[in-house]
Order: C-alpha cells, then sequence, then structure tokens
C-alpha cells in the first residue's frame, strides 16, 4: 500500500493492481466528458478483454479511484495497428519509439480530486512492472483537450506534419528511471564520501579521507568498485 494526497490535501491509502472483470462497473462510474472527448465511447468490459495491461488503483476499501488501460497501437482507426511505428515516424519527432519500447494510453479516469496523484502513481507502477518500457504514447483521432492531470504528466508530440489528432508522450525517466551501474572512477570520490557520512560509522572510511579514492584507484581482475546512478543520486557498491 501506498499513501496518495488529493488535491484539497486528503490523503488516502492505496494499491495499484492489475484490473478484474468485477472492476468495470466502478470503472463506469468515473467516466467523465473530458474522457471521452480524447478516448472516445468506451466499452470498458471490451476494453479490460483487449487491454495488453490494465491497471487500476483502489484504496483500502476497495474503492475504485482510478483506472487506466494500455494498449500495443494507438487509440481507435488512427493508423493499421501493425503499421504505427512507420506512421508515427511520418507525423512526429518520434524515431526511438518502437514496438518493443511503447505502449499507449487507451483510457484513463479518475475520482476528481486524486486524478493526478492517482496518474503519476500508475504511471510509475507500470515503468516499473514493464522493465523494457521507456515511452507511453497518447495517439488518438479525437483531438479533445486533456484533463489536467493528464496534461502534467504528458508532453505535446513534435509535429512533423498538420495531422489532426492527439498526440502526447510520457517518457519513464520522469517516474520510474532506471539505474546506471558503472565502473567507480576516482573522481566520484566527493559524491560517494557525503553519502558514506551520512549513512556509515566505518571507522576505515571516516578516520581515512582517501581510503574510498585509493580503494577505487587498486581496483583490478579481483577487486571492483561499481557506481550505481539514478537521477544526481550516486550509491556504491564494492566486491
Amino acid at each position: 500500500m501506498r499513501t496518495i494526497t488529493s488535491s484539497s490535501g486528503q490523503e488516502e491509502a492505496v494499491n495499484v493492481r492489475r484490473t478484474e472483470s468485477a472492476d468495470a462497473q466502478g470503472i463506469n462510474g468515473l467516466i467523465s466528458p473530458e474522457a471521452g472527448a480524447v478516448f472516445g465511447r468506451v466499452n470498458v468490459i471490451h476494453l479490460l478483454e483487449k487491454a495488453n495491461l490494465a491497471v487500476t488503483l483502489a484504496n483500502e476499501r476497495e474503492e475504485i479511484l482510478a483506472h487506466a488501460s494500455f494498449f500495443d497501437h494507438p487509440v481507435g482507426d488512427l493508423v493499421d495497428q501493425t503499421r504505427w511505428e512507420a506512421f508515427l515516424q511520418k507525423h512526429f519527432s518520434a524515431e526511438t519509439c518502437t514496438p518493443l519500447n511503447t505502449l499507449f494510453l487507451h483510457f484513463f479516469v479518475a475520482e476528481t480530486d486524486f486524478a493526478t496523484a492517482s496518474v503519476k502513481e500508475i504511471l510509475r507502477a507500470v515503468f516499473n512492472a514493464v522493465a523494457e518500457l521507456e515511452y507511453i504514447l497518447l495517439l488518438s483521432p479525437y483531438a479533445g483537450v486533456l484533463e489536467e492531470a493528464l496534461e502534467e504528466v504528458f508532453d505535446p508530440l513534435q509535429r512533423l506534419t498538420d495531422l489532426q489528432c492527439s498526440a502526447f508522450i510520457c517518457h519513464r525517466q520522469e517516474h520510474c528511471p532506471k539505474l546506471l551501474i558503472r565502473p567507480a572512477r576516482v573522481e566520484d570520490h566527493d559524491d560517494l564520501m557525503r553519502i558514506f557520512v551520512d549513512q556509515t560509522k566505518v571507522l576505515s572510511v571516516m578516520e581515512q579521507p582517501y581510503f574510498l579514492a585509493e580503494l577505487i584507484q587498486e581496483q583490478n581482475e579481483e577487486n571492483h568498485c561499481a557506481v550505481c546512478e539514478v537521477c544526481s543520486h550516486t550509491f556504491k557498491y564494492t566486491d
């Protein structure tokens, strides 16, 4: 369980889980005119049967606060489902999006007060669950205005033509960045020392300011040092 906060400051313990067919009634109750303007008319049961990934966010009482469905092709009949990659590259600047690293948002609904917190929690869970996923696109023939919650997490796709549709992109890096693990370098010393000072009482480190630098510098085939980077944070592992 995780805690999210509504726009009015109310906190709610929630769980992100795979959507079940029994959730359909609750999902239907969250559908708004804004959702219809972007995603079109949706048969929830049909959607759940066909989705590559359907995710529901529920509270401790199993009340549904939000739902999102993801497919491996764009919404509606904008393009042949098997040829969207060439279509995307023709009309948008999205050459790094491929069938191996991209999913499409086909539907999102949420309780209004929890909409922004819910979509962020769902995206974090989806990126975390699908390791190879780098992008989530919202590509729909319905050129409706995105609700505020979606506007906060999706950026407009750069257009190459004047094709009329909804076209937005969400990047993994904004919600669940991957860790970069690489060999340690001597110049990592200052960043690493700040972590050690905050989190360890190992005397060999505390009493010898350049202990880590020497350890990194003396790496060989049997002794290795590695750092793990995410955004601006660095963590250390030695073997």
